[in-house]
């Protein structure tokens, strides 16, 4: 065991430069599909009606609970502050008698789920930042009253020993409220909630194996692989730790390419062997059946479902398990496969989810050969309206679906800055900004969005006309979230 788990170490290890390249490729149509494909999903947008698709009319949202406030950082004096403010200290008051602090007039607080206020600042001193998550949150207590929290204060104390070096406080201006959506943003989330589906998630088990079988020593899944494992495992050279220890690097590389020579070799092999075998073919199906009701796929299980099963029992397994701590490369390959084999089965409500997951992978890596082939363009060309499909998820709801579709601001963006037409997005994005009839939060994130845009635009004249028009818009907004 100990030889086999060295091989595999050097296996990933020699492997690790390729994961590091996530990008997904770009066929020469310009998509991420192939042409063929491209023209399945058309088909399939065509013939389903998914453009004229509508449900939820008479849904009524909501934008998210939210109060205005000041939002202040102080780190001298903090501990008579903070007697200050569990004292009960007026605002003015407050902001009279400390001068050496940090305070941020356009704050707003959030409640998130109804469990806990977050609050949102407005920091103009970064341009790109002006709807920027402050590091202060709180879970709500039963004595805490959301109608009656008008000029109050909340603050955490940041302690060294007995004493707090550092206060973060936050003061309602007002009380929470909510407040429809107008009209026109309603029809917007009705209409595109519909195209995405609540109902259905790209993974559908809430639990399940996260990898593999390997921790089972029974089951259909553990017997295809004691199957797979016979033809693969037999010719492999495993060198003891004390002869590894004697090689050069030059016998080290030798060892290492004639193994994965022979994994090559065994592979084939296994696949003429296996492919042959009715029993072996029954023996994956009823791995596919343990997988759907319990997890615990595998790679290599994956791998044959692919190529002797039917596409919708090879759409089960790959939508089995999602890659829990694994690259986000491999788990946006998955999401990948998953979207491209759905287009190939006509499963829209499956494909458009794994599509639209595939645009908040990008969002943790801030290298630029990272997100520049975001996919996107792929619903534009079939006739989608992707903004509005994107602004969809984007709107913060209070009384959203469970499984209501949200792609952050910061990935939006970034997929809006890599589509052809930016001209048509940066005014609707302008018009949302400036809008009043928009509750301030959501402006905010919208503000973030256009920020994420322009950040990421390529053409250097396309982005100082596009900060002209987002400076223009950021005008219109209400004078307490302008503040510097």
């Amino acid at each position: 065991m100990k030889y086999l788990l060295l091989f595999i170490g050097f296996f990933v290890w020699i492997n690790v430069p390729q994961a590091q390249n996530p990008t997904l490729r770009i066929y020469p149509n310009g998509y991420i599909y192939d042409s063929l494909t491209m023209l399945q999903l058309n088909n399939m947008v065509k013939n389903q009606g998914i453009k004229d698709k509508t449900c939820y009319s008479k849904t009524v949202f909501y934008a998210p609970l939210q109060a205005r406030g000041h939002y202040i950082k102080i780190e001298k004096n903090a501990i008579q502050a903070l007697k200050d403010i569990e004292n009960k200290i007026t605002l003015n008051d407050f902001l009279n008698k400390y001068k050496d602090l940090e305070v941020s007039t356009g704050a707003i607080a959030v409640q998130e789920d109804g469990g806990y206020d977050v609050v949102v600042g407005v920091d103009r001193h970064n341009y790109y930042g002006l709807s920027s998550r402050i590091d202060l949150s709180r879970e709500l207590e039963d004595s805490f009253d959301i109608h009656n929290c008008k000029n109050q204060w909340y603050h955490y104390a940041y302690s060294s020993g007995q004493e707090p070096k550092e206060i973060q406080a936050f003061y309602y201006l007002e009380n929470f409220e909510t407040k429809p959506l107008s009209k026109k943003y309603n029809e917007i989330v009705q209409r595109n909630l519909c195209l995405i589906d609540t109902t259905t998630l790209t993974y559908p088990r809430e639990e399940f194996y996260c990898c593999g079988a390997e921790g089972l020593d029974s089951g259909a899944v553990f017997k295809f692989m004691q199957r797979y494992n016979e033809f693969i495992y037999n010719s492999y050279r495993f060198p003891t730790t004390e002869e590894w220890n004697k090689m050069d690097s030059v016998e080290k590389q030798d060892i290492l390419r004639y193994n994965l020579k022979e994994s090559d070799d065994n592979e084939r092999q296994a696949i003429l062997n296996l492919s042959n075998k009715k029993d072996v073919i029954k023996s994956l199906e009823e791995a596919v059946v343990e997988v759907a009701e319990h997890g615990g796929s595998t790679d290599i299980l994956e791998k044959y479902a692919s190529k002797w099963l039917p596409k919708d029992k090879y759409l089960t397994i790959l939508r089995s398990h999602a890659n829990v701590n694994f690259s986000d490369y491999t788990d946006l390959k998955r999401h990948y496969q998953i979207s491209k084999t759905a287009i190939e089965l006509n499963d829209w409500v499956v494909f458009i989810r794994a599509y639209m997951d595939m645009l908040n992978l990008y969002d943790d890596n801030e290298d630029d050969n990272f997100g520049k082939k975001i996919p996107i363009k792929e619903l534009e060309s079939v006739g989608i309206n992707i903004f509005n499909l994107y602004i969809s998820t984007c709107l913060a709801i209070e009384n959203r679906h469970k499984f209501h579709r949200e792609n952050t601001p910061y990935s939006i963006g970034k997929g809006f800055a890599n589509i052809d037409n930016t001209k048509v997005i940066e005014q609707n994005l302008s018009k949302m900004i400036s809008d009043k009839e928009l509750d301030n939060y959501n402006r905010l994130r919208i503000c973030f969005l256009f920020e994420s845009c322009i950040k990421h635009l390529e053409d250097k004249d396309r982005k100082a006309k596009a900060e002209k028009i987002y400076q223009k818009a950021i005008e219109d907004m209400p004078s307490f979230l302008r503040q510097k």
